[in-house]
């Protein structure tokens, strides 16, 4: 979690205030009881998936306490799809089958078409 916030500071230009990132990240934690991986699964999804830019202004505030739930239910939907995609049975045996179109010519006159 420390790299992937020092590379989102970095990438802006700046570095991290290491003892406010600290003490917002043990806020979470002890107030809410959250992960320290759910929290870096929730900036995750706020840069990697919904696409924002980190603005180094408001830092963690701004993304974590928001996304959190959202990235949970994310993740925790990926992680039953790759589950169901490990247990499909895919039949990729090739069938040729042979369809007779035949000679329609003549069948109709031009009159009935009209």
């Amino acid at each position: 979690m420390k790299d992937y916030i020092q590379f989102l500071y970095r990438s802006n230009g700046d570095e991290p205030n290491w003892g406010f990132v600290i003490k917002q990240v043990e806020y979470y934690k002890t107030e809410n009881d959250w992960k320290y991986m759910g929290m870096l699964l929730a900036l995750k999804y706020y840069i990697e998936i919904d696409e924002k830019k980190f603005d180094t202004q408001y830092g963690l505030g701004g993304i974590i306490p928001k996304y959190y739930e959202i990235a949970k239910r994310h993740f925790i939907k990926i992680k039953e799809l790759k589950r169901e995609v490990k247990d499909l049975v895919i039949d990729d045996t090739v069938r040729v089958v042979k369809v007779n179109i035949g000679n329609n010519r003549g069948k109709y006159k031009v009159k009935e078409l009209e």
